[in-house]
């Protein structure tokens, strides 16, 4: 049966990513595990690297990197070295945008986004993949090409989920900069406006981050919905597990510290 990682929860909340000591039988086990436990302590240093702690849940971190792999295995990732997350689970006021470049294991950007109008008000409830919901959609997106519309600079995703964000072309839920996604809005309101259903960023760093992520990396919008998390296909941690051993990424730990 195909396990996914909303399974294995209790597991990761304790002691890290499916971090098993249990006895093992067998070559093919042994290898599991030591599989299993690279992958943990991968996702612990490059966690520990971007200074994502109290900024970022783990296992929201964890999630995204499931998924990461699976994107990477699948070869959808035209540039592998970065990736985003959204975790609509913080409320609108928090800066819970962030993007990663895991080849360097930094955090480039860590930003205020808005949600949709209909998705909640400071904090996001509803999520839709139906167009004309103005709800925020789930799920791991395949960024595209950027264009000049109404709001300036703005960046097309591709919805990489059926069911999910598979209509995100269609809603043209983009990455763009607007007003209402700033401190301001915040001081005035006590929560950011909203959009349509895209992830507006504040106009200052809208430009570098959609430079930033443009073109072919992977962008994780995260809320704990059961149906999600239970039936994406992309939160199949054994599919990760395998794009990970077949190119596992050099951790900086083995090329040593400071460098």
């Amino acid at each position: 049966m195909r396990k996914h990682l909303r399974a294995l929860l209790p597991i990761l909340l304790c002691c890290g990513l499916l971090a098993v000591h249990s006895p093992v039988s067998g070559t093919g086990d042994t290898a599991a595990v030591i599989s299993q436990d690279r992958f943990s302590a991968y996702l612990d240093e490059v966690y520990s690297s971007c200074d994502l702690e109290n900024k970022l849940d783990k296992d929201v971190f964890d999630y995204a990197m499931i998924g990461y792999f699976n994107l990477k295995k699948k070869d959808h990732l035209k540039k592998p070295s970065i990736l985003s997350i959204i975790d609509y689970t913080q409320p609108s006021t928090r800066k819970r945008f962030f993007v990663l470049d895991l080849s360097r294991q930094k955090l480039l950007f860590n930003s205020l986004v808005a949600h949709g109008k209909n998705s909640g008000e400071n904090f996001a409830k509803n999520f839709s993949n139906r167009p004309n919901s103005k709800q925020t959609s789930l799920g791991f997106t395949v960024t595209g090409e950027t264009y000049y519309g109404k709001h300036g600079l703005s960046l097309r995703l591709r919805g990489a989920e059926d069911g999910f964000n598979s209509n995100n072309l269609q809603r043209y839920i983009v990455v763009h900069g607007a007003d209402y996604a700033s401190e301001d809005f915040i001081r005035q309101h006590g929560r950011l406006g909203r959009s349509w259903g895209c992830p507006a960023l504040p106009k200052d760093v809208s430009k570098p981050v959609i430079h930033k992520i443009q073109d072919g990396t992977s962008l994780f919008s995260f809320y704990r919905d059961e149906e999600y998390l239970n039936s994406s296909e992309l939160l199949d941690v054994d599919s990760a597990l395998d794009g990970f051993s077949e190119g596992m990424p050099q951790s900086s730990t083995r090329r040593g510290a400071g460098s």
